[in-house]
């Protein structure tokens, strides 16, 4: 991994590294990988893909229309609000 790449997955995962740091990251991420290689190898021709590697029942309900929760019921659950929004905290930065 060089050390460009590095940095770019450092700087998408929004990381301030120290050198230490980045030497074992980047062991990390190569032993990750290496790990990928590995699994990239191995012959699937042929099998069916799976979700879960045991079956598992997944008991479902019937679809049931059902009335809602009122608007204004719901908007007096609010915290704030703004005229007929409710008002939340920021989740993400506005920085692009």
């Amino acid at each position: 991994m060089t050390d460009a790449e590095l940095d770019h997955l450092a700087e998408l995962a929004r990381l301030q590294l120290e050198d230490d740091e980045r030497d074992a990251l980047r062991a990390d991420l190569e032993r990750v990988l290496t790990h990928f290689e590995t699994m990239q190898a191995v012959d699937v021709e042929g099998l069916e893909p799976m979700l879960r590697p045991v079956h598992v029942d997944d008991p479902l309900r019937d679809d049931v229309v059902r009335p809602g929760l009122d608007p204004e019921a719901a908007r007096a659950l609010a915290r704030a609000r703004d005229g007929d929004f409710l008002r939340v905290p920021r989740t993400a930065a506005d920085d692009g």
